[in-house]
């Protein structure tokens, strides 16, 4: 329950304070005065404060409100524009969310294609695994060869596998099997076994 202190800031916030708006949706997005984290009823007063033209509301939704909270939600196309104006900023991770975002919905991705491109790379040049994938995905997963490149920073042009390399290295186990397949399809058996032995490793340990 919301401590006395917080009351005001609620009522406020009900009546359309973009400040209170803020405060209540920074409160619900880390916890405290006896609210606990909600995702959810972060981004509903977020959003409020950010169309009242808070920044700092659009800031906090692009760094701190993923993709997994707002993929659900009836009104996701209405939030895109926070995750632009925070991408625009330089929040990375805004980049990433907006571009999953359009890559769900077909109606959105005439309008949004170019912007969710750019969000994507930053985000698999900022060495983020989801992104890496989703790159190397979209680029042509059948395009894969195998090449233990390491990760590190990466170029624009990064080949689909490079993407995919780095994606499979940090745990995404969608990149392991696609590597994996590939190598065995090419008659590579190293990097067949690179790829495959540590599926089978966790194989084994949920088993034991």
């Amino acid at each position: 329950m919301a401590t006395r202190d917080l009351l005001p800031v609620i009522r406020a916030a009900r009546a359309g304070d973009a400040a209170a708006q803020l405060t209540l949706g920074r409160h619900y997005l880390f916890g405290g005065n006896g609210l606990p984290r909600n995702p959810m009823s972060a981004l509903h007063w977020l959003d409020r404060a950010a169309r009242r033209d808070v920044a700092d509301a659009w800031r906090l939704i692009g760094e701190h409100i993923p993709y997994e909270t707002v993929r659900n939600i009836a009104s996701a196309s209405a939030v895109l524009p926070w995750y632009d104006k925070a991408f625009d900023a330089g929040v990375v991770e805004a980049g990433l969310t907006l571009a999953r975002l359009v890559m769900d919905d077909p109606a959105l991705r005439s309008a949004w294609h170019d912007k969710a491109m750019r969000g994507l790379h930053a985000a698999a040049q900022a060495n983020m695994p989801d992104a890496q994938w989703l790159l190397a995905q979209h680029a042509g997963a059948k395009e894969l060869a195998v090449d233990p490149a390491a990760r590190g920073a990466r170029k624009v042009s990064a080949s689909p596998l490079e993407w995919a390399a780095s994606a499979a290295d940090a745990g995404i186990l969608a990149a392991r099997y696609a590597l994996a397949e590939r190598a065995w399809a090419v008659a590579d058996y190293s990097a067949f076994l690179r790829w495959s032995l540590p599926l089978a490793r966790e194989l084994m340990q949920r088993s034991s």
